[in-house]
C-alpha cells in the first residue's frame, strides 16, 4: 500500500491496530486479548475509497496542545499537518490547535477522522450552498464546502457566490434553511455568526436568482410568504398539481378580508372562493398528500381579524396552499382485487 494509507484489522466490526508492518506475531498475541478470539470474523480496512481512517493512538496527557497531538498523527500518517484535517467522529473539524486535548472535549476512547485537505483556522466555517428554485420549490446543492469567515456579511458572500455565477449581486438574495426547507431572507449586512447555529460545520445557506432586483426594505410587521395553487385534474385518473411558488408580501397586521384579497389576487382566484392551508415543515407535498388536507375557508371568521391573531403563527418563508373551493377535490382512484381470499384496495 501507499505510505499514507492505513490499515485496521477489524474485529468484529472493532477495528483493533493498524498498518501491514504492525502485524507482527507478538503484536497478534496482544490483540488476542483484546478481542480476537477463536470464531471471530476478521478483515483488513483501508482509508481507500470511502473507508474511513482508523488510527490507534498511545495514552495522551489531555493537558496536551491540539498542535502536538497533531504533530504526533502527522508522523504517523506521514503527512505535513497543513495537508490534512483532524476531526470528530461526526465529521466537525478541530480548528484550535492552541487548546489542550481535554479543553476540545475529547475522551477516552473516541474516535477522531483524519481526512486530507487545508485545515480550517478557529474563525472560519465552512457552509453547504443550496440554490433554491420557485419553479419546483427544492433546494439544489451548489457546493459542498464553501469556505466564510464568521465575520463575514451575507453581502460578502452573496458577492463571491456572484462573481462564481458571473451575475449581478442584486439578483441574488440569501435565506435561511430551517428543517431542510427554505427559510427568511438575510439581510445582506448581517454577519455569518448571526446566522448559523454557532461556529458548526456543514450547515446550509441557500441563495435564490431573480431576474429583477429584490426589495428586502419593509415594515415591522411586513413579511414575505410563499403561495402555491393546487389546481385539480382535469382528466380521469388525475388528482391535480400545485403550480409553482409565488412570494407575496403581506402584513400582520391587516385584516383577514385584506390578506385574503392580497393571496387571491396573487394566484388569480375569487377572493369569495379561496381555500387556504398553512404547510409547516414536513408537510408532503404530492397531490395524493394535499387532498387530504384541511382546508381553511374564512366565510365565517370574522374579516376584522387581524392576521396575526388568526393563530397560524406566520413568519417570513411560510408556505401557503390555497384553491379555488368551486373546483371539486378528487382522490386517487381505488382498485379491488382478491388475493389469497382477501380484498385488497390498492391505490392506480
Amino acid at each position: 500500500p501507499m505510505t499514507a494509507t492505513i490499515w485496521a484489522l477489524v474485529v468484529d466490526g472493532k477495528p483493533l491496530h493498524f498498518r501491514p508492518e504492525e502485524f507482527s506475531a507478538k503484536e497478534l498475541a496482544q490483540l488476542s486479548q483484546a478481542g480476537l478470539q477463536h470464531g471471530a470474523t476478521v478483515h483488513l480496512e483501508s482509508d481507500d475509497g470511502a473507508v474511513l481512517k482508523h488510527l490507534e493512538t498511545p495514552l495522551i496527557d489531555r493537558r496536551m496542545k491540539m498542535g502536538q497531538l497533531k504533530e504526533e498523527i502527522a508522523q504517523v500518517v506521514r503527512l505535513q499537518p497543513m495537508l490534512f484535517k483532524v476531526c470528530r467522529a461526526n465529521g466537525t473539524e478541530i480548528k484550535d490547535m492552541d487548546k489542550g486535548v481535554g479543553d476540545s472535549e475529547i475522551c477516552d476512547n473516541d474516535l477522531l477522522k483524519i481526512e486530507e485537505g487545508t485545515p480550517l483556522q478557529p474563525h472560519e466555517v465552512s457552509v453547504l450552498m443550496v440554490e433554491f428554485r420557485l419553479e419546483d420549490f427544492v433546494l439544489q446543492p451548489h457546493s459542498s464546502a464553501f469556505v466564510t469567515d464568521i465575520n463575514e456579511t451575507i453581502g460578502a458572500i452573496r458577492d463571491r457566490l456572484a462573481h462564481q455565477l458571473n451575475l449581478q449581486p442584486d439578483l441574488i438574495t440569501m435565506r435561511r434553511v430551517v428543517s431542510d426547507r427554505v427559510g427568511a431572507y438575510i439581510a445582506p449586512n448581517t454577519k455569518v455568526h448571526d446566522t448559523l447555529t454557532g461556529t458548526v460545520d456543514g450547515q446550509s445557506l441557500a441563495f435564490q436568482r431573480h431576474s429583477s432586483p429584490v426589495d428586502l426594505v419593509r415594515g415591522p410587521e411586513d413579511i414575505i410568504v410563499f403561495v402555491r395553487r393546487f389546481r385539480t385534474g382535469d382528466s380521469e385518473g388525475v388528482v391535480g398539481h400545485l403550480d409553482a411558488a409565488c412570494e407575496v408580501r403581506l402584513s400582520l397586521g391587516v385584516e383577514i378580508s385584506a390578506a385574503v384579497a392580497i393571496l387571491a389576487k396573487s394566484c388569480d382566484i375569487d377572493p369569495g372562493r379561496l381555500t387556504i392551508v398553512k404547510a409547516s415543515a414536513g408537510t408532503p407535498l404530492n397531490p395524493d398528500a394535499v387532498v387530504e388536507l384541511d382546508w381553511e375557508s374564512f366565510s365565517e371568521v370574522d374579516q376584522t381579524t387581524k392576521l396575526q391573531d388568526l393563530g397560524w403563527q406566520l413568519s417570513e418563508g411560510a408556505l401557503l396552499l390555497v384553491r379555488d373551493r368551486t373546483e371539486k377535490l378528487k382522490r386517487a382512484a381505488q382498485k379491488y382485487e382478491r388475493e389469497r381470499g382477501v380484498t385488497i384496495a390498492r391505490n392506480i
